[in-house]
């Protein structure tokens, strides 16, 4: 008899110790889809380490490496106002110049295809003011560029230079 009375008492015992649990649970869960808003650019920073490191040690592997961790920040990503917005375009553009310089060019020309499809019509620019696009498109497709279209791109006139460079000595 007195065995049940003591189960009795703990069961609401037991009772107010799972709901204190759920409490925490359901807050913990509303506390990352908080924090999920801002995950894209802390995921942003953890793969812009990568890609400080990959300069540092000129790996083409660390170079892909990032590029895939910026495209992995880009699932599920929504751009619902014009910060989130410039902070994708950012990310995508960041992710196909690390597929670039890993080597990996069809992975950069379809970032750049999917970058022109999400977002047509725009461009962001680098700090020189030199665009995006025209800098990717003069990297992916640099033996197919004549001198006129690249003339036409707004790229840094190092490149373009250096692209130049490289026609003449593969025509001559």
């Amino acid at each position: 008899m007195q065995n049940e009375q003591q189960y009795q008492q703990q069961i609401p015992r037991v009772i107010i110790i799972l709901f204190i649990l759920l409490a925490i649970g359901l807050s913990a869960c509303s506390t990352t889809s908080k924090v999920g808003r801002s995950s894209l650019a802390q995921c942003q920073k953890n793969a812009m380490d990568i890609e400080s490191h990959a300069q540092k040690s000129a790996s083409q592997a660390q170079y892909l490496t990032a590029a895939r961790a910026l495209n992995h920040c880009l699932i599920n990503t929504t751009s619902s106002n014009d910060e989130q917005q410039q902070l994708v375009m950012k990310t995508m553009a960041m992710s196909t110049i690390n597929y670039i310089k890993g080597g990996d060019v069809t992975s950069a020309s379809d970032m750049v295809e999917q970058f022109k499809q999400q977002y047509p019509m725009q461009d962001i620019y680098f700090s020189n003011y030199t665009s995006f696009l025209d800098t990717a498109t003069a990297l992916i497709s640099s033996n197919d560029i004549s001198s006129l279209q690249l003339s036409s791109l707004n790229i840094s006139r190092e490149l373009r230079q250096e692209i130049e460079r490289k026609h003449y000595w593969l025509t001559h």
